[in-house]
């Protein structure tokens, strides 16, 4: 991103801020959860759960938890990357993956912040980043997709 001399650091904050908040909408719309932001990543898992409605595939068969799970992630990802494309000069690429993992507090859960932190493990996540940065500016790759 590139801004003039009327354009400051705040303008830029704003901008990603914006930015950022977009992202998160859309993931809590699609049943997501972000995890944290590492720098200009955003981390977030998505739960398999049945939603309890019927959801069926371009060849209008049912689709089973784990189908349903992938489709809400695949379109949180293009809705996203739509989100985003409105925005000229701002540009994401993201790679997703499935599997299993572990989640653990480290720490004693309190009101004090920094006494106790969330933490997510596994290979999903290892995934993820070698599918990122395969990825060009505007690309999301998802692992087991042939697209």
């Amino acid at each position: 991103l590139e801004l003039g001399p009327c354009d400051g650091a705040a303008e830029f904050a704003s901008r990603v801020n914006n930015t950022l908040s977009t992202m998160v909408r859309q993931v809590h719309r699609h049943w997501g959860d972000v995890l944290m932001f590492a720098g200009d990543a955003l981390i977030c898992l998505f739960e398999e759960k049945d939603s309890g409605e019927i959801i069926l595939d371009e060849n209008v068969k049912q689709l089973n938890v784990d189908q349903q799970t992938r489709k809400r992630v695949k379109d949180c990802c293009l809705s996203v990357l739509g989100k985003i494309a409105l925005e000229k000069d701002l540009t994401i690429h993201g790679g997703a993956a499935h599997g299993m993992i572990r989640c653990f507090f480290l720490g004693t859960p309190s009101k004090s912040p920094g006494s106790c932190a969330f933490v997510v493990s596994g290979h999903p996540l290892k995934q993820s980043g070698k599918l990122l940065n395969k990825t060009a500016r505007g690309e999301v790759y998802i692992d087991g997709e042939s697209s």
